[in-house]
């Protein structure tokens, strides 16, 4: 079981890259392992404090400390043993001081890179301290040849007591005696081509648990609060730069902007004043892309004299001649801020009130002051074509409604025309202007429209004065299309041009079926009126009449049309025929009297 959690805690750097570095040392899977076991060996020790459900809380950062190794902690190397010990004291000195602050990932990814450091210290010619091409080539090739081999000493945690190290000189120069020692015999091996399978064949598993348990003991060491190492404790600048790298881990490699101000707080608390401290801190957020947050920090730095002030001086400069280069391309973008060249011209403020000297910030100032004065009389000059618009949109309106259109079309055009010339140079003119336009050619729409229909109006009218034979009227409808139509352009050529052409055609082809139409209507009234009136026969006999007194006879106009009188025959239908004789003396219907009573004449 303890094998399978050894496996599963190497298996957790399989992600990291696999090169060991130019000057290599333990391989990347020797370090993996020597970092996991160690692991397992301490967390008997520290479980409820840095362990959950058995995995240590910051296990991945520390294991990349580890791949990582000595060079976070000297970039440089080291050039002796004495060296080495001291870079390793130096660093669990500095380690167990700022354990106060809190146990973090930055914190385990130092301790990762401490144990590759302490393990170095355990594998012959691994520390570089030997030198010479011959040195140099089996400081390859036995990590490459280890590396090969660490699967076979991967082994159960140790149980053994964990060991403070309160005297790291004396600590390792001791457990290290063995690898010193077989320094000349490895050189042998590898000299006559043993390499490997000489003394590494077993000596190679002792420098792996001797490895193991000398970082153990030095992670035990910096996680213990019981006893103080018998060293000085690190100065407030050793911390300054301490925290300064965990702002630059946190933010460059956790992205944890969050972390970083944490770690700054601590920065802040034991900062004695190191420009370049401020100076690395204000890069670090810089490169974060939080700029304002960086030029805090430089201005921090610019308080304090020192040689490094006038290079931060002309960081600020640079910062604040970037920014207002940044907003004077915007403020060619059409959609940029409104007031760019307002920012960029205090930008450029900034960076001459910061750096008197700087020719270059004040060049800028003023092109920038001169680009806003040019863009200023601009914005007014589409202002006041937006503002005509919206007068010339009025007038358009009043005279369509008084059905003024062809009025109505030349004012639409003109304020499209107005339009055409606000730029996308500013956003909102250049909307507004759109709006005014886009309404523009909806109502020149609205009206060509309202033409079409009044002329096919003008038609449908015509053609039902024809069906009421009202020739005169249907004639006047119909060459009335043409002076409606007459405000639609026929240049260029549209929908409603063509529309409109159509319909003057239909105008002109029914106008000429109105002399057609006339000409049969009055055939037709020719000919009903040469057909003789129908004859419906003799009338019904009037009943009989009751004897009246004689009267003296007296002569009287005729009865009205197709009325009997008394003693009388009926009228002919429509009072027009001749009257019937009557009795002697008395006048025939419709007739008057004639000589001697005779039939009367024919009345009107």
């Amino acid at each position: 079981m303890a094998n399978k959690n050894v496996w599963r805690i190497v298996a957790i750097g399989v992600v990291i890259g696999l090169m060991a570095s130019d000057a290599a040392a333990w391989g990347p899977r020797a370090r993996r392992g020597i970092a996991g076991i160690a692991l397992q060996v301490i967390r008997r020790e520290y479980m409820q404090e840095f362990f959950q459900a058995g995995d240590f809380v910051f296990q991945d950062e520390l294991i990349q400390g580890a791949m990582d190794g000595p060079e976070v902690l000297i970039p440089d190397g080291v050039a002796s043993e004495r060296e080495a010990i001291g870079a390793i004291a130096d660093e669990m000195a500095l380690l167990r001081e700022v354990r106060q602050y809190g146990v973090g990932s930055y914190f385990a990814y130092r301790m990762g890179a401490l144990s590759g450091l302490v393990s170095d210290m355990f594998l012959p010619f691994a520390l570089g301290i030997e030198t010479g091409m011959e040195a140099s080539e089996l400081r390859r090739q036995i990590a490459a040849d280890l590396d090969d081999r660490v699967s076979r000493y991967m082994m159960s945690p140790e149980r053994r007591r964990l060991q403070f190290i309160a005297d790291p000189a004396t600590y390792f120069r001791d457990q290290r005696r063995i690898a010193v020692d077989a320094v000349d015999m490895i050189a042998l091996d590898y000299r006559t081509n043993v390499g490997a399978d000489g003394y590494l064949a077993r000596g190679g598993e002792e420098f792996f648990r001797r490895s193991v348990n000398a970082v153990a003991d030095t992670w035990h060491t910096l996680l213990t609060t019981q006893r103080d190492l018998r060293l000085a404790r690190p100065s407030r600048e050793r911390l300054t730069w301490y925290f300064v790298n965990q702002i630059e881990y946190q933010l460059m490699e956790k992205q944890n902007l969050r972390e970083a101000e944490r770690a700054y707080a601590h920065f802040a608390s034991v900062n004695p004043g190191i420009i370049e401290a401020y100076e690395r801190v204000g890069d670090h957020f810089y490169d974060f892309d939080q700029r304002e947050r960086a030029v805090e920090e430089w201005r921090h730095a610019v308080n304090f004299s020192g040689p490094g002030r006038r290079r931060v001086i002309e960081k600020i400069s640079n910062h604040y001649l970037t920014v207002g280069r940044e907003y004077m391309a915007a403020a060619e973008d059409p959609d940029g801020p409104e007031r760019a060249l307002d920012e960029a011209i205090e930008a450029f403020r900034q960076a001459l009130s910061v750096d008197r000297t700087s020719d270059e910030a004040a060049e800028l100032l003023s092109e920038a002051t001169i680009a806003k004065r040019e863009k200023d009389e601009r914005r007014q000059t589409v202002t006041e074509i937006v503002a005509s618009m919206t007068t010339v949109m009025q007038e358009a309106e009043q005279a369509a409604n008084a059905r003024a259109y062809e009025t109505a079309l030349n004012l639409f055009q003109r304020v499209r025309s107005l339009g055409e010339g606000v730029d996308d140079e500013f956003r909102e003119q250049r909307r507004s202007a759109e709006e005014l336009m886009a309404e523009a050619r909806m109502r020149t729409t609205t009206i060509l429209n309202r033409i079409l229909d009044e002329a096919q109006y003008a038609i449908d009218d015509g053609q039902a004065y024809v069906d009421q034979n009202m020739f005169a009227e249907a004639e006047s409808q119909f060459r009335s299309v043409p002076g409606i139509l007459d405000p639609i352009p026929d240049e260029p050529v549209t929908r409603h041009s063509e529309t409109k052409q159509e319909l003057i055609e239909l105008a002109e082809q029914r106008l000429a079926e109105v002399e057609t139409a006339r000409r049969r209507w009055q055939e037709e009234q020719e000919r009903m009126a040469e057909e003789p009136a129908p004859d419906f026969g003799p009338a019904p006999a009037p009943p009989a009449q009751p004897e009246q007194p004689q009267q003296p006879q007296m002569p009287g106009p005729g009865m009205g049309p197709g009325m009997p009188g008394p003693g009388m025959g009926p009228g002919a239908p429509g009072g027009n025929g001749p009257g019937m004789p009557g009795p002697p003396g008395m006048p025939g219907p419709g007739g008057m009297q004639g000589p001697g009573g005779g039939p009367g004449m024919p009345g009107q």
